[in-house]
């Protein structure tokens, strides 16, 4: 799995957007994780089986 850290809600969504489009397969519709703390996500698999996560804290 690969993190990144983004500035912004936005960030998370257009990541979630872009990675649809290219191919890649949903694992984690952007949103708030309480479970996790203050932080938005999206998960995405791309077709070589890589896992991303992209994550914005929003305090």
């Amino acid at each position: 799995m690969i993190a990144f850290r983004v500035e912004t809600r936005g960030q998370v969504d257009g990541f979630y957007k872009v990675g649809l489009k290219s191919g890649d397969v949903y694992k984690g519709r952007p949103g708030l994780r309480p479970e996790d703390g203050d932080e938005y996500y999206a998960h995405i698999r791309d077709p070589a089986g890589t896992n991303y996560v992209l994550f914005a804290v929003v305090s």
